[in-house]
């Protein structure tokens, strides 16, 4: 019998083979959809969406300390931690979903206006994960790594790429960034 550590390696080989393949020809044509929609929403729309993403970042790098009170996890078999995030999702989606209806009870402004709280439910989660995980999110280090994660999950496929190989070099970026 393969051990959990075993199949999680396989799992992660192959979520890193569906990464870094070239977009299929549905996802170029919904990027281009998408890009032409983009192009109809109003600059004040984007720079408010910008501004929020901007404070999300400043408050991950400055501010940490309001975003987990856990301490990392220690001691636990790779699958325990495992199951620890799954149940953290299964709260974390509920969390999402409430956030979601009110957003659609309100409409389209209040929709935008809500959008920081978006993003601050899903840094949470990050930060959450990385303590199950048995990391300290309070240090810089994997504060930025966190927001590496999380651009990786919003960002174009070459952009995915390009974070994907940054973050399997990661102590050589750190390195280079003078922070280690």
């Amino acid at each position: 019998m393969r051990s959990y550590e075993a199949e999680a390696r396989d799992s992660l080989d192959d979520w890193k083979r569906k990464i870094t393949r070239n977009p299929t020809m549905v996802k170029t044509w919904t990027k281009s959809a998408q890009s032409r929609l983009n192009s109809y929403i109003p600059d004040k729309v984007h720079q408010t969406i910008g501004g929020a993403v901007r404070q999300m970042i400043e408050t991950t790098l400055n501010g940490s300390r309001y975003m987990t009170k856990n301490a990392p996890v220690q001691g636990e078999s790779l699958e325990e931690r495992e199951k620890r995030v799954d149940r953290a999702i299964v709260s974390y989606k509920r969390t999402a979903s409430l956030e979601g209806a009110g957003t659609g009870a309100g409409g389209i402004l209040l929709g935008m206006s809500d959008f920081p709280m978006l993003l601050a439910i899903k840094m949470r989660y990050l930060f959450t994960t990385a303590t199950l995980y048995g990391y300290e999110p309070n240090s810089l280090e994997e504060r930025l790594f966190l927001l590496h994660i999380f651009q990786m999950a919003f960002s174009s496929s070459h952009a995915q790429h390009e974070t994907l190989a940054r973050i399997e070099r990661w102590d050589e970026f750190l390195a280079e960034l003078g922070t280690i």
